[in-house]
């Protein structure tokens, strides 16, 4: 009996020594990401919000908010892609694809802009 609780006192003391903390459901050391025992962080990189959630404009709501994405170029869900046909379109035209899809992108925000929608990008 002695014995078992010296070796929880050991095992405690080793793990205050290290540095270690329990987090998220996890056992966490100093070299340990900090998305993997920080419970906010973790659940921002499974669940990341689409390009579009980005862009705010006070007022709005999510379905005028969503009209004027798609008028811009975006998807319904509110992410960007731009399509396979206007970027071969562009190419034809003598840009790299990433000149193209670099094009495509500035032309969306350059929409969502004279809009009045402000790019809000979380730290």
């Amino acid at each position: 009996m002695k014995f078992s609780i010296r070796l929880c006192g050991i095992a405690v003391l080793s793990m205050s020594l290290m540095a270690c903390t329990i987090g998220n459901g996890r056992i966490c050391g100093p070299q340990t990401p900090r998305a993997y025992c920080d419970k906010e962080a973790y659940q921002k990189l499974l669940h990341p919000k689409a390009y579009g959630e980005y862009w705010v404009k006070t007022g709005m709501t999510k379905e005028s908010w969503r009209e004027d994405w798609v008028g811009c170029g975006g998807y319904k869900d509110g992410d960007f892609s731009p399509h396979v046909r206007d970027i071969n379109t562009l190419v034809e035209q003598g840009l790299s694809q990433s000149e193209a899809r670099e094009k495509l992108k500035d032309s969306l925000k350059s929409c969502m802009q004279s809009r009045g929608y402000e790019y809000l990008r979380e730290p």
